[in-house]
Parts: C-alpha cells; structure tokens; sequence
C-alpha cells in the first residue's frame, strides 16, 4: 500500500511540473508575439526595413533561448522577462543609431 502511494506522490509531481513547464513557454511565447507587434510599429515608424528588424528580433530570440537553457526551471519566468527586457533596450540602442 505504501508504494503505491509513493508511486501516485511521484506521478503526480511530475505531471505538476510538466504543466509548469507549459505555462512558462506559453508566457514567453506571448511575450514574443508582443515582442515582435512592438518591431513592426518601429519599423513603420521609423522606415526600416523589414529584414534589418526581422534579424534583430532573431538574434534577441536566439540569446533567451541560450539563457533559458541555464536557468533552472524554477526561475525561468523570472529570467525570461528580464532577458526579454535587456534584448528590447538593446534593439532600441541600435535603432537609435540608425537613425543618427
């Protein structure tokens, strides 16, 4: 009786977690389409065309990937807003410049 009570304790864990997992990737997803709406305003804005935004938007993309792979789960909503933050300022500092 005792194992099987382990064995529910266990299984019940770890489908807690999955779904943790899934709702962080959803959040950071969302954050990305946001991510994306707000370069298309600053490409119609300021002229730009679409594959010099589309590259940056790429490589801010590849960098949260990297970093989310060496954060541990439980702080992985925390760090993707963050580097989702850094990347925004980034893009806008080079955006900056381009117009310069």
């Amino acid at each position: 009786m005792s194992q099987i009570k382990k064995y529910r304790k266990k299984n019940t864990s770890s489908i807690y977690q999955k779904g943790k997992e899934k709702q962080i990737k959803q959040q950071a997803n969302k954050k990305i389409k946001c991510f994306k709406y707000l370069d298309l305003n600053l490409q119609k804005q300021l002229k730009i065309s679409q594959s010099k935004t589309h590259k940056l938007f790429l490589s801010s993309k590849s960098i949260r990937k990297k970093n989310e792979q060496k954060i541990s789960n439980n702080k992985k909503s925390i760090m993707n807003q963050k580097i989702l933050n850094v990347n925004q300022v980034k893009i806008s500092k080079k955006i900056f410049v381009l117009i310069k």
